[in-house]
């Protein structure tokens, strides 16, 4: 899996794919293609939470703090994600 969790909302293509190199004929399959990234999507839920307390008048913070501490929240949500699943 991709370090950043793989594609969140993949659109699906139709791609004839081959098992190795000898394989000459492959098949056709749906797969996955563009798409937000599964740690882009964590930090999107994450900085609304942010945005709210900064625009409720409690914190103070600058947008560059909220994006970096949206990510590291992301990251430690694939992490725990892939301890989860067995992936460790």
């Amino acid at each position: 899996m991709a370090r950043d969790g793989g594609a969140a909302f993949p659109s699906f293509e139709l791609q004839r794919t081959y098992v190795d190199d000898a394989d000459r004929l492959g098949r056709m399959t749906h797969v996955p293609v563009g798409g937000m990234s599964l740690r882009d999507y964590f930090a999107a839920q994450v900085v609304g939470a942010y945005l709210y307390e900064r625009f409720s008048g409690n914190h103070t913070w600058e947008p560059r703090e909220i994006a970096e501490w949206s990510y590291e929240l992301a990251d430690a949500m694939l992490a725990e994600r892939e301890k989860v699943n067995g992936h460790e």
